[in-house]
């Protein structure tokens, strides 16, 4: 009896399920009113009684796509969840702009997250072994290190080297990376934590679980813009740090210019490398 009174309760706040489903034509073009540039798509297909039934709505909020163009780099992270709903379905989320799918999905870059790769990778080579080798092939940031960590791979297993080699280093491997976007990131995590944080409304009806978003994105940029205000320095901390770090590593090195933009560089142990 409870749980009846609950529902009737929540249908009444909220509305019922059908009632937000035929209300989502309102909301997006309530979003593109609120929003200057939004994009909103909504897509149904015919039933066998010729009536509409909804398949999926895309939206990108107008300020976002704005402010990616001008100052973000040209990256985005893609991920789902699934929603648990009666009706169920995919909640597909982009960290970054996911019209540059739509336009430029032939010229982009692919990337694979390490850990879902190697997730792939531990259903046929199991062991602490296998996992911290290929996790270093992944971090190797010179062809040569990743080379010397694949062969340490295939002198373990044979099989799991042909594996690894039939997917291209150039989707999962630091070493191959492109240096357009100036990103090394390996894994997905900053899908992952969105999807994590909205787990508490994945359950929610379909405007309230948009709004829930919404409303989130808003208060996140806003508490990021605070943060960035107060920090007095230059460039981003964690960027610093790691420039502090990289300059105490580089001890250790010197170099000899060979002319134009090549060097011989020596390490203390007596290695060298162009």
């Amino acid at each position: 009896m409870l749980y009846r009174v609950k529902q009737m309760t929540l249908s009444i706040v909220t509305g019922t399920e059908k009632e937000q489903y035929a209300s989502l034509w309102k909301y997006c073009e309530e979003l593109r009113r609120s929003n200057p540039e939004t994009t909103t798509k909504v897509k149904c297909q015919l039933t066998s009684n010729r009536e509409p039934q909804f398949r999926r709505i895309y939206i990108c909020l107008g300020p976002l796509k704005k402010e990616f163009l001008e100052g973000c780099r040209r990256l985005i992270r893609l991920d789902g969840c699934w929603l648990k709903t009666a009706c169920g379905g995919v909640l597909l989320t982009t960290v970054g702009l996911i019209n540059a799918i739509q336009y430029h999905v032939e010229e982009a870059k692919h990337k694979h997250c390490l850990r879902h790769l190697h997730s792939n990778f531990s259903r046929e080579f199991t062991g602490l072994a296998f996992k911290m080798m290929m996790y270093a092939a992944g971090k190797a940031l010179r062809i040569v290190d990743w080379q010397k960590h694949m062969n340490d791979i295939q002198r373990l297993d044979a099989n799991a080297h042909l594996w690894l080699s039939e997917r291209p280093a150039k989707h999962w491997c630091r070493s191959h990376f492109i240096c357009v976007v100036k990103c090394d990131i390996l894994l997905n995590n900053l899908c992952e934590t969105f999807n994590k944080h909205i787990l508490v409304v994945r359950g929610k009806l379909i405007i309230s679980l948009l709004e829930y978003i919404r409303q989130y994105i808003n208060g996140r940029i806003v508490k990021q813009r605070a943060a960035c205000h107060k920090y007095k320095g230059g460039i981003c901390h964690q960027i610093q740090k790691l420039l502090e770090d990289n300059k105490s590593n580089a001890t250790d090195y010197s170099e000899v210019w060979n002319g134009g933009n090549e060097f011989e560089v020596y390490h203390a142990n007596g290695e060298k490398q162009v």
